[in-house]
């Protein structure tokens, strides 16, 4: 296996890609630039569900509670949180109540 360091290896798609016609690249190029508009559509729809999910759960819980903030995972182990307060008091009692939740539940 002596091999000079300074030669480019030969690679076999190097030459499958040098064979293809203009037409043939050109239908690939479609193929790709298709698929990736396809997928950039498909990630917009997620988002979309995921941000109308979020407003609806808001409702929900607006519905029972006051100002809150909600920390966890969703079911495919995406970290998400959701703030509700719509004022700096809301905000300060939040920050209030996570202080005295992690003191809490501190180990000392």
């Amino acid at each position: 296996m002596n091999e000079d360091p300074g030669k480019k290896k030969k690679n076999k798609t190097d030459s499958t890609v040098k064979k293809l016609s203009q037409p043939e690249r050109a239908h690939i190029e479609e193929l790709l630039k298709s698929a990736l508009k396809d997928y950039a559509v498909k990630q917009t729809k997620v988002i979309k569900d995921k941000e109308q999910t979020a407003e609806k759960l808001i409702s929900v819980i607006t519905e029972y509670i006051g100002p809150f903030i909600l920390i966890g995972y969703d079911l495919q182990g995406e970290p998400f949180n959701i703030i509700n307060a719509s004022s700096q008091l809301d905000a300060d009692a939040i920050a209030t109540a996570i202080n005295k939740f992690i003191m809490s539940h501190s180990p000392i």
